[in-house]
């Protein structure tokens, strides 16, 4: 988790697919949810 925080701090882009509260919630983080032919982003 102290290695994702720092990625995004030094502004890099990291993918992940995750369902941990913990790393979800990350500050700077993008949601990406794809359904019914529609990618929708939500930002923290």
């Amino acid at each position: 988790i102290a290695l994702i925080g720092e990625l995004a701090a030094e502004g890099r882009t990291v993918v992940m697919v995750c369902h941990d509260r913990e790393l979800i919630n990350l500050p700077g983080v993008v949601r990406w949810k794809l359904g019914e032919g529609r990618l929708d982003t939500r930002h923290k």
